[in-house]
């Protein structure tokens, strides 16, 4: 929450920016202000910073790394933060951009190259201002496996009666076969029933964040054409068309030596119905390509292949001629791929529907 210090709002800041060298210096200068700052280039990064953070201020440019652009990210954290300021920054300003952002509720809108000084002015303008009204809201919980609850957004608290008591558990809200069904709700949305009451009065579905608290996104019954709306479904990954009608044909090796990585991989290729085995080396990798020839398709993390990226990738080819092989890493590398000659590339963590067109 916003508060005062040197005769200025101090506030909690995300930055969604992928052009770090100009990202990191503002951060600097945002935090020597006394703002709490934290600093993402990627959309879905951002996102789940946003959950944890739950900032005041987000300053977004346009074009970001993974799948959504910024317009897209502060629809999705708005529908969480009602009280949410949203400012754009960006290099090509157009008339059309203008208009969208105005559009999603965006209080501001800076041009690029910034100057600190300019962006503190444009925050600190932001905090005198009530956002719009978001046209989408969803109740949140965020809470351990252990189901303490950390965190409640305004809707969570008003919809579920909390009163702020930090010793409030999933048992202590829901009835015992909600909380059954909350176990197994990863990105399906099931009907939720709290203690006392009868019939299910929310539809919930449940997403794990990867600092392993499980975040609960839930609607009131009367809401439920909400579940499909974009800004719901970047949030959940229960929204929109499936990213597969059935059973891959695809049988995938994910080369990943992060152990956290290729388990979020392997979740990510489940949904799609894709066989799958898990490497955590070049040389592993190798030794499954010696033994399993129904592997047609490697995703290849950067970090695996080394300097001599080009000889690595042509003896996994040798193992097997038809090989697809798509290049996959935490930083924009598509440029470092292409020159490798890979057949597609992807930023991590990986998504479901993102996968799915690489694949096709």
């Amino acid at each position: 929450m916003e508060s005062l210090a040197a005769g200025h709002r101090v506030a909690k800041l995300l930055i969604v920016d992928p052009n770090r060298s100009q990202a990191v210096p503002l951060g600097f200068a945002l935090s020597a202000a006394n703002h709490t700052v934290e600093i993402t280039g990627n959309s879905l990064e951002a996102i789940e910073m946003g959950l944890r953070l739950q900032p005041d201020v987000v300053l977004l440019d346009w074009v970001l790394e993974g799948p959504y652009n910024g317009i897209e990210v502060a629809e999705s954290l708005r529908a969480v933060f009602p009280r949410l300021h949203s400012i754009l920054v960006t290099a090509h300003a157009s008339r059309d951009l203008r208009g969208a952002t105005k559009k999603a509720g965006f209080i501001g809108f800076l041009e690029k190259p910034l100057d600190p000084a300019r962006v503190r002015v444009g925050i600190e303008k932001a905090l005198t201002h009530a956002p719009s009204p978001s046209p989408v809201s969803v109740g949140v919980l965020q809470y351990q496996r252990s189901g303490g609850v950390v965190f409640a957004n305004e809707r969570a608290r008003e919809s579920l009666r909390l009163r702020g008591d930090a010793s409030v558990t999933v048992a202590n809200i829901f009835n015992y076969k909600t909380q059954s069904e909350l176990a197994y709700a990863r990105g399906e949305w099931v009907k939720l029933t709290i203690n006392e009451e009868i019939q299910p009065r929310f539809l919930g579905a449940v997403r794990e964040g990867l600092d392993g608290v499980l975040q609960l996104f839930f609607l009131e019954r009367g809401q439920v054409e909400m579940k499909t709306h974009p800004a719901i479904g970047r949030l959940t990954g229960a929204a929109g068309p499936s990213a597969s009608t059935g059973p891959s044909e695809d049988h995938v090796l994910v080369i990943d030596p992060d152990n956290l990585q290729r388990r979020l991989a392997a979740s990510q290729l489940k949904k799609l119905g894709v066989r799958f085995q898990l490497a955590d080396s070049y040389e592993g990798a190798l030794r499954i390509l010696e033994q399993d020839e129904r592997v047609n398709v490697c995703l290849v993390d950067y970090a695996c292949i080394g300097d001599d990226g080009g000889a690595v990738l042509e003896e996994l080819r040798a193992k097997r001629s038809d090989l697809k092989i798509v290049g996959v890493s935490q930083q924009y590398r598509k440029r470092e791929f292409d020159a490798l000659g890979v057949e597609g590339f992807l930023l991590k963590p990986l998504v479901a529907d993102v996968v799915a067109k690489a694949l096709a």
